[in-house]
């Protein structure tokens, strides 16, 4: 091995940090705010477990990834694939849980914010950690196949450059945090320090089979592809032979650490959530992503071009180069063979993406492991060809790396959500006034939906039955806030309006926001709010506390304000307050062999929606019914059956209260 002086040391440490910080500059360059981004709800997710490993009790969470925050309102609110424990915490089984405890204690010692930006701090550091352990193997390989000094700088100047400025670096080791970009960290030092121990001939230093065993155990503790790079070890321990002492060592390092980490894994979630719940979602989220699923062979491969497109081309080029070149060939076949071991570390923990394919095809985070094989790939060519193609050699890759950047700063991945700054401060407003509320949304929730309210929500309640359900029943004295937006891709969330029921003030307030360059004063509203409206005669709203009045509601969802009342009002948040006592109602849109647009066909009985609004209106157990018309109506009865509630009336003559007819009581 070439010996390296200190100056040479600082120097290359010096271009290290120089091509790391320029890959800096390049992402938090390309980071805009109201952007969405591929993949960007694992940062979410991640950062929703972190507050809730804060808020939560080391005895509740067992350092286990919980979803769940603190308060007892944010209890029994399913999240996603999860699974819950007996005190109401949700817990995410589809991962090991040091990717989520890492970051965690990161974020609690340094007392940092939950937010994107610093989480993506948190993975640069990794991805400066994993560029420095990369150099480092890197030198040892190319150490073993050349004894040229330069020749082995140069190959280490070469990796740092291809792991730092591939794609797929850019963003996993950048913005897009998740477990994989942690791995890396463990499995690199993991493939040095084996290096190291195999060299090993009285296997006496316990200070370096200590770090081995912590690392092989981290692996798998981490990420999945850990138990399949511990297994990989296992088997070049077999090929090299367990005769001697120091590889039964490693055999007996590795046999006991990854029996560890599947106890560290099985035994909390035992404790938690129980042994059936945990072997069924187990179950059920290896199959929805594994090998079986029946997204295309073709969808895997275009991942991989995606994330590494130029050195894929750069890697072929140079293998078929080496095997054309009769000058170049031999040494070619020589030092792969030298390193043929070493090949086999790097490319079967690859195989995962084929295991979990669809995991793979859909978030990109899981291809990032390919790019240690194509690094030893593109050495052995550099070292074969040695000084004579060098030069070509270096054009092709700062040509690979400068497309690499063309290609980040023009990324499908990356686009603005025009509707999400509106949104944020809508959300904003209702936190403010309401977070003690009880919140609801008419979509999925993933992290980004918590981490912005800070608190648990109810997801994809979709009409005001459904609300009705779990809100009138469990939550007779809470307000209600009902989110209604549009999911966007990757977890996020276009709010527009929401629905409060403010059972404090005894109203219901409808909040929105008049979008930016409205057109003639149209406003998009939910179908939810249009029927609310529509029942209830609304005539206008409120615009920092002034009225303006609506001209018109279309049945599409779209309320008409005067145009340059609208535009001198974008951006702004609109009220509409209507009393619970001033509420009407009216009966079922609902017709079959009993009943007509919601009247009995053979009795004085009613039919009505069970959803909230019925249910305050009815809750102080009203005696008289009121029509358009005026004429009063006895109520005999109020029973509630599932999604109807069934009002009997002593008066025979109810034809006046069918569909769409609405009236009040009192």
């Amino acid at each position: 091995m070439p010996k390296i002086s200190k100056k040479e040391y600082f120097l290359f440490l010096f271009l290290i940090i120089l091509i790391f910080s320029i890959s800096i500059f390049v992402r938090t360059s390309n980071l805009k705010p109201y952007s969405n981004i591929t993949n960007i709800d694992a940062s979410y997710h991640v950062l929703l477990t972190i507050d809730a490993l804060k808020e939560n009790s080391i005895k509740d969470h067992l350092f286990l990834p919980i979803v769940s925050l603190g308060p007892v309102e944010d209890k029994y609110i399913s999240w996603g694939a999860t699974v819950s424990d007996k005190k109401g915490n949700y817990f995410y089984t589809s991962f090991p849980q040091l990717g989520f405890s890492i970051p965690y204690l990161f974020f609690s010692l340094l007392g940092l914010n939950t937010t994107i930006i610093n989480l993506m701090y948190f993975n640069l550091i990794i991805h400066f950690i994993c560029s420095i352990f990369v150099a480092i193997l890197c030198f040892l390989l190319i150490s073993k196949i050349t004894n040229n000094k330069k020749l082995c700088l140069y190959g280490v100047i070469i990796a740092v450059t291809v792991y730092i400025f591939n794609l797929e670096s850019l963003f996993s080791h950048g913005v897009i945090y998740w477990s994989q970009s942690l791995f890396q960290v463990f499995w690199i030092s993991q493939l040095i320090v084996f290096n190291y121990l195999l060299k090993l001939k009285n296997g006496n230093n316990v200070y370096m089979y200590l770090l081995f065993f912590f690392l092989s155990f981290c692996a798998p503790a981490t990420e999945w592809t850990g138990y399949l790079s511990n297994f990989i070890f296992l088997i070049c321990l077999f090929f090299l032979g367990i005769k001697s002492k120091n590889n039964l060592t490693l055999l007996s390092i590795i046999i006991s650490s990854t029996l560890l980490a599947v106890a560290s894994f099985l035994i909390p979630f035992w404790i938690a959530i129980g042994p059936k719940a945990l072997i069924n979602t187990l179950e059920s989220r290896f199959f929805a992503r594994n090998i079986a699923n029946s997204i295309g062979w073709r969808y895997l491969f275009e991942g991989y071009w995606e994330s590494f497109g130029p050195y894929l081309i750069l890697t072929g080029l140079i293998v078929l180069f080496c095997l054309l070149n009769r000058n170049i060939r031999p040494d070619f076949i020589s030092n792969f063979k030298k390193l043929k071991i070493w090949f086999f570390l790097f490319l079967f923990p690859i195989f995962e993406n084929v295991i979990m394919k669809q995991h793979a095809i859909i978030y990109s985070f899981d291809r990032l492991k390919l790019v240690l094989l194509i690094i030893l790939i593109i050495l052995v060519g550099v070292a074969s060809a040695k000084s004579i193609y060098i030069k070509k050699m270096s054009i092709l890759i700062v040509l690979s790396a400068v497309v690499t950047l063309v290609q980040f700063y023009n990324s499908h991945r990356v686009w603005e959500e025009k509707d999400l700054a509106a949104s944020e401060s809508l959300i904003e407003y209702i936190n403010s006034k309401y977070h003690n509320a009880v919140f609801y949304n008419n979509g999925d929730v993933r992290g980004y939906a918590n981490l912005l309210l800070h608190r648990g929500v109810y997801e994809k309640i979709r009409d005001r039955k459904e609300l009705a359900d779990d809100a009138v029943q469990v939550y007779k004295d809470k307000n209600i806030v009902w989110l209604l937006g549009k999911s966007l891709k990757n977890g996020l969330f276009s709010w527009g309006n929401a629905i409060i029921y403010d059972r404090n003030q005894g109203e219901i307030i409808i909040v929105g926001i008049i979008p930016k360059n409205v057109i003639e004063g149209a406003i998009p509203i939910d179908n939810n709010v249009v029927n609310l409206m529509t029942d209830n005669n609304v005539s206008s709203l409120e615009v920092n506390n002034k009225i303006l009045p609506i001209y018109r509601i279309a049945p599409q969802g779209i309320i008409h304000l005067d145009s340059k009342l609208a535009r001198k009002n974008e951006n702004s948040i609109f009220k509409i307050s209507i009393s619970f006592k001033d509420l009407n109602i009216t009966t079922a849109d609902f017709t079959d062999s009993n009943w007509y647009l919601g009247v009995h066909r053979n009795n004085s009985t009613i039919l009505l929606e069970n959803n909230m609004e019925t249910n305050q209106v009815l809750e102080k157990k009203p005696t008289i019914l009121i029509d358009r018309q005026g004429k009063e109506y006895h109520i005999l009865n109020i029973s509630i059956n599932g999604p109807w509630i069934q009002l009997s009336l002593k008066e025979k003559d109810i034809q006046k209260l069918i569909f769409p007819n609405s009236f009040t009581v009192k």
